[in-house]
């Protein structure tokens, strides 16, 4: 069945899902899930043991472990994290330029603006649970998304952007078409006739090919790359980026929190979960003993 909707917003259970009430014992799954993968438990059979033991249900899974990372991991993306592009030890090539993990940063902004649950993780990021399924679909907050994002990241002065989006994934390059015309707009890039570039990446990060006439690189610096493996672009060594995948957090020099930044700032009214341990100090095993009596019921 074709997706048809307009909105990136909450699914229909999410507002019952993520209330209020239900917090407590969502928190303190995330610091059981923690708990347990600092322990080197496998992931998948730690949320599975965390879920039931909460009664939790599949996207309430999903957002727990979404939230929750090991203690190492933690204290690693904290020591990486930057607030601004002035980053010692930083290649000089690099030093200068930010990495945008493309539909990881506009898709919580998308959520975050049609009224979809974002949640605030253990390390500080800010993450959704939505998905493109290897399509991508604009929808009505696609364009303000792009702008909040080209807001901060003039904002940052960030002299050179380059955003990466998935090659793979359908529609990626009429997303390309969006960003590159807010940043035209702008004046930080230049459109020829035909419209954006859309311009692939092998794995050695060297432009393969660009179908349309317009510039790879901006006039100002800007640019959209789609990409087969954003990923792996994205940690080579010395690079900035601006993402909230933990792989990636984990393999980069640097990173900015750059969706959290946004919708803290500029999106007041989010429904924003707060699933980090800044809100609930504790955690570990005495985060595992106290967590006996908050098991979610099935229709609470």
């Amino acid at each position: 069945m074709p997706d048809s909707r307009t909105h990136r917003g909450p699914h229909p259970r999410d507002p019952a899902s993520f209330a209020p009430r239900h917090v407590p014992a969502l928190r303190a799954a995330t610091e059981d899930l923690s708990w347990l993968l600092s322990r080197g438990y496998n992931t998948t059979s730690a949320l599975a043991l965390t879920g039931d033991r909460y009664g939790l249900t599949a996207r309430q899974r999903m957002a727990v472990s979404r939230a929750a990372c090991s203690e190492e991991a933690r204290r690693r993306r904290e020591a990486s994290r930057i607030e601004t592009l002035t980053v010692r030890g930083t290649s000089a090539a690099d030093g200068d330029e930010l990495w945008v993990d493309g539909f990881n940063v506009l898709l919580t902004l998308e959520v975050a603006l049609g009224g979809g649950p974002v949640f605030v993780a253990r390390d500080g990021c800010l993450r959704d649970i939505a998905s493109v399924h290897g399509t991508y679909r604009k929808v009505h907050e696609t364009a303000p998304a792009v702008r909040l994002l080209t807001d901060e990241l003039q904002g940052l002065g960030a002299r050179r952007v380059t955003v990466l989006l998935d090659a793979p994934v359908s529609n990626s390059g009429r997303l390309a078409s969006v960003i590159r015309g807010e940043w035209a707009a702008r004046g930080l890039c230049r459109l020829e006739d035909g419209g954006p570039a859309d311009v692939r990446v092998p794995a050695n990060g060297e432009p393969a090919d660009a179908r349309g006439p317009a510039d790879v690189r901006g006039a100002a610096g800007w640019r959209v790359l789609l990409v087969n493996d954003p990923d792996a672009e994205l940690v080579r060594e010395g690079r900035i980026v601006a993402s909230a995948d933990g792989a990636v957090l984990d393999g980069a020099a640097a990173w900015i929190n750059l969706a959290r930044r946004i919708v803290d700032a500029r999106v007041p009214g989010a429904f924003r979960v707060d699933l980090s341990d800044e809100a609930a100090p504790g955690g570990g095993a005495e985060g595992i003993r106290r967590g006996g009596d908050q098991r979610i019921e099935p229709g609470a």
